[in-house]
């Protein structure tokens, strides 16, 4: 029957297909945070109290607080606000957070 060579022949690749489609989707819902919607997972990305260097559009390094560098960081936001007024706003390329930024001499306040 036409029907049932269909589905001898066609049948695996349906079901690989739907369970790529399974993976992706648990994995998509796998990375997402449940917590408070401010928390940012970043890995040891940058962390509050690390000095960073600024280079080009969206780029940094880490850097020593003690040397030169480009401010302390004193949030790590998912909206593009920061809540001290005295900070910086800088977005980096990659991540979908903003990184704001005080001057390592000022970064006590």
């Amino acid at each position: 029957s036409p029907g049932v060579a269909a589905a001898v022949q066609y049948g695996p690749w349906a079901i690989g297909l739907v369970v790529l489609i399974a993976v992706f989707v648990f994995t998509a819902y796998a990375a997402t945070s449940g917590d408070e919607p401010d928390a940012i997972q970043l890995d040891r990305w940058v962390v509050e109290g690390e000095c960073i260097a600024l280079f080009g559009p969206g780029n940094f390094a880490q850097a020593a607080c003690d040397g030169p560098n480009d401010g302390v960081v004193v949030e790590l936001r998912s909206d593009e606000a920061c809540r001290r007024a005295d900070a910086r706003v800088f977005e980096p390329r990659a991540r979908a957070v903003v990184i704001c930024l005080v001057d390592s001499s000022e970064a006590a306040g």
